[in-house]
């Protein structure tokens, strides 16, 4: 993974997006494997491992706030605003082959991974090591099986933004002037 840019601030990357990326590096997977979920998204006709990771429910936020503090040269005012909130994260893996069966679990190491541990550092992010669900959803599907289970966990995040205030603490320096 590369080096973050934005890691808290509006133009962090989501963090289905970031759990996404994880899982594609963690498990060796190609690109169009590991995909952030899209209603218009089909599962491929081929025995590949593919996995969607997908928002489950409303994000929730649980705290917010506002600091003011001085720039480092002392030249200007600052302001900086976070939230934190809780995600809930799902991630489904399908395949026709066994490979959704045989690496289920492999999701399970990822999140508790030093891999893991160093994006949740980079990204101000905390993710559960053990999902809330783990279920077999695996069904026939036309002529075939189709191996399918879906897990769900927990991602709190931190959000934050630094804007600098207006401050009127600059004047002129004031003249005397009389009338003749």
């Amino acid at each position: 993974m590369s080096a973050p840019t934005d890691t808290t601030g509006p133009k962090a990357p989501a963090t289905q997006s970031l759990i996404a990326e994880l899982i594609r590096s963690y498990m060796d997977l190609k690109t169009p494997q590991v995909v952030v979920y899209n209603q218009k998204w089909k599962i491929p006709n081929d025995d590949q491992l593919y996995i969607t990771i997908s928002a489950v429910g409303p994000q929730k936020p649980y705290g917010a706030s506002a600091e003011t503090r001085l720039s480092e040269d002392g030249s200007q005012l600052l302001e900086d605003v976070s939230v934190g909130s809780s995600e809930m994260i799902g991630v489904d893996l399908y395949s026709r082959s066994q490979d959704a069966v045989d690496r289920k679990e492999e999701i399970l190491l990822c999140l508790a991974s030093t891999q893991a541990q160093q994006l949740a550092e980079s990204y101000a992010i905390k993710l559960a090591r053990i999902p809330l669900t783990f279920v077999d959803l695996s069904g026939v599907e036309g002529a075939a099986r189709l191996n399918r289970f879906h897990l769900a966990f927990v991602v709190l995040r931190t959000r934050s933004k630094t804007t600098v205030i207006e401050s009127y603490d600059k004047f002129e320096k004031p003249q005397l002037a009389i009338n003749p």
